[in-house]
């Protein structure tokens, strides 16, 4: 688990004005400035951006690095001889390196991760193998678990967006990085008045977010400076809105 505070205080003095023309209290500015914040979060974890083509593309290549699929045929060969072809030269494989079922599958890639999540090169023993058809099904069922670490800031952020009252409420949107949403339930959003001034907790219960390599030191500063940007910009477009409107 790992949790981000979402404070207006640094900002206090640029944005309790554009609070103040659109008649919003301290705690409503915050809870606006927390949902910018989970989703610039979301956007900021590894790999970067919204689209979640990287993220499939590192499931399967790390699968791939753990277990070699072959075709029934060959895999019944290779189990014979003890041996497969690599590309460049045949090498050994164990007997119990030979896989038949999902769960020895998903345990095999699982097993190989390292301390960064991802899997090994040149693992010991060297990689499992398996016949294509259940590695296939195992890579499906790996694939729905793509953007949980995005995700849980994104359940955080909706979270927060209920604390606000009123109209023209923030929110994190329907169709902002929809294919993570639906991971929502990772997230969590926490308040925090007594000792802490108008604060918000975002909570991230996806525990790959732990780690550095998909979520890198400063991050969250980065996160808030751009949120802070965002939020602004938004009190300047409902400003501009109301006054057409009056």
């Amino acid at each position: 688990m790992i949790v981000y505070r979402a404070d207006t205080e640094k900002f206090r003095r640029t944005l309790k004005g554009y609070g103040r023309r659109f008649k919003d209290s301290n705690w409503q500015l915050t809870c606006r400035l927390a949902v910018s914040v989970a989703r610039e979060l979301a956007v900021l974890t590894e790999p970067r951006g919204k689209g979640k083509k990287a993220i499939v593309a590192a499931i399967e290549a790390d699968a791939r690095r753990a277990v070699v699929p072959l075709s029934a045929r060959t895999f019944q060969a290779a189990r014979r001889r003890g041996r497969i072809w690599d590309g460049r030269q045949y090498v050994a494989v164990p007997a119990d390196r030979f896989l038949e079922d999902e769960d020895a599958v998903w345990r095999a890639i699982e097993v190989a991760r390292g301390r960064g999540g991802r899997v090994r090169k040149g693992l010991t023993g060297g990689p499992a193998v398996t016949r294509r058809p259940v590695f296939l099904r195992v890579l499906r069922k790996r694939r729905k678990l793509a953007g949980i670490a995005k995700g849980s800031w994104l359940g955080a952020g909706m979270e927060a967006a209920r604390f606000q009252r009123g109209a023209a409420r923030l929110s994190i949107g329907r169709n902002f990085m929809s294919w993570a949403q639906k991971h929502a339930r990772f997230g969590r959003a926490r308040r925090r008045r007594r000792g802490w001034r108008a604060g918000i907790e975002l909570v991230s219960l996806a525990r790959h977010t732990r780690r550095r390599e998909i979520f890198p030191v400063g991050v969250e500063d980065e996160a808030v400076a751009r949120a802070f940007r965002n939020t602004a910009n938004w009190y300047r477009r409902a400003l501009k809105e109301a006054e057409k409107r009056a």
